[in-house]
């Protein structure tokens, strides 16, 4: 009826004058223009309302369009959260690019430590259950179990790089891959398995008496055994070899390594001071100038952290880690796996239960994974040390560590079947 109307109205006009038909077309175009910006309106204020009802959990329509809104709705805080991500890991990509002791393979993985570590930090400010997705118009949830950042405490001290404390010790135990050791003692012609052990007891004693790191100590022993693992050894020569482990390993630990002539002196005057330097160098060569080599005590005290521990089951969970040093079984087992049984052994003989969640995001170890070598290190630890193998024993039965060599060890029955 109104089409019609219109229509009628327009032919006698159109008719008349052209100036009054161009008045009617502006007046029709005007009210074409006014019904687009009604719709408009209309959409804008029905997508609001269809978000705010969503939002109170109240729409329950199947539509397509309404389910596209929904999806939007429902995924905004991970795009928001996403963002921030990017944007930290290109700051520290920028950081890892300034280091140039660290290779491209390991960059890339810093990276991507990174980036799950500062995912993991944004994402434990938003609560505990969040929209991941839409099904038939309803927001179904996912439960996130939020893990405790360990490093947030350590924010004050500039040593202990809380940042980047996660991503490195990520690194240390993918570097256990390339520095492998096998039972290399058929191989030697003028050793065995007993000299080994008289060698590092000394190595040992050599640590104690120059009150050098522990480790300094542990990094000694893993050059000794690198060494020997590739490389013939005379036995007239293996106590140069291992006091020539010290000599490096102090250089690239400590701020003051021992001076040349008193390691000479402690040798009872066996070998001169130039053979000392021969053999410093023979080893470098054939390590290839390579000795950052990834460490028991270093994961341990770590691990230690992570568990919140206190120093009695520290010291214990250390002479359980030292111990392994003299024995040949323990030279193929990861510093790594090694640190992690130490210290679930000495959370369990001083009843403080078994392994956590925490410790097993940290650590990457279940503990089914240690078990079989954590009741390998019980029974190291039953046996009493041999006259040529007691510095350690002597060492931790002293009140300086809190006497924790001591401290008895568990009965086999006491380990689950698990």
């Amino acid at each position: 009826m109104n089409g019609k109307r219109s229509a009628s109205l327009i032919r006698p006009a159109c008719r008349n004058s052209p100036k009054k038909r161009r008045m009617l077309q502006r007046h029709i175009e005007q009210q074409m223009s006014a019904e687009v910006e009604n719709i408009q309106s209309t959409n804008v204020k029905g997508a609001c309302t269809l978000k705010k009802n969503i939002e109170k959990g109240c729409v329950n329509e199947k539509s397509d369009n309404k389910r596209r809104v929904l999806a939007n709705i429902s995924n905004a805080k991970f795009q928001k959260e996403k963002s921030k991500c990017q944007k930290l890991a290109e700051k520290r990509k920028k950081c890892l690019k300034s280091v140039k002791t660290v290779d491209k393979p390991c960059a890339k993985r810093n990276v991507n430590a990174c980036i799950s570590k500062w995912t993991f930090l944004l994402l434990s400010v938003i609560p505990s259950k969040l929209p991941v997705e839409t099904k038939e118009g309803q927001v179904l949830t996912k439960n996130i179990e939020i893990i405790e950042d360990i490093d947030e405490k350590q924010k004050w001290n500039s040593f202990a790089v809380p940042m980047y404390a996660k991503a490195i010790f990520d690194n240390l135990k993918q570097r256990e891959a390339a520095f492998p050791l096998t039972f290399y003692m058929h191989r030697q012609l003028d050793i065995g398995a007993g000299e080994r052990t008289v060698v590092v007891d000394w190595i040992a004693e050599v640590q104690e008496g120059f009150a050098l790191t522990h480790e300094t100590l542990y990094l000694a022993v893993k050059i000794l055994d690198h060494y020997l693992c590739n490389h013939l050894c005379l036995r007239k020569e293996l106590q140069l070899l291992g006091i020539a482990s010290v000599l490096i390993a102090a250089k690239f630990v400590e701020c003051f390594a021992p001076r040349l002539d008193d390691l000479v002196h402690v040798c009872a005057g066996e070998y001169p001071r130039q053979s000392l330097i021969e053999m410093e160098r023979k080893i470098l060569q054939g390590l290839e100038f390579n000795i950052n080599i990834p460490i028991a005590y270093s994961f341990l005290r770590r691990y230690g952290q992570c568990a919140k521990v206190d120093l009695v089951t520290l010291t214990l969970a250390r002479y359980i880690c030292e111990r392994t040093l003299q024995e040949m079984d323990f030279v193929v087992v990861r510093a790594s796996h090694l640190a992690a049984s130490a210290l679930l052994l000495a959370m369990k003989m001083m009843g403080l239960g078994g392994w956590t969640p925490l410790l097993n995001y940290y650590t990457g170890y279940q503990e089914t994974e240690i078990l079989p070598l954590v009741k390998k290190l019980n029974s190291l630890i039953s046996e009493r040390p041999h006259e040529t193998q007691r510095t350690v024993y002597n060492k931790y039965s002293d009140s300086t560590f809190l006497e924790v060599a001591q401290i008895p060890p568990l009965d086999p029955s006491e380990f689950s079947d698990g």
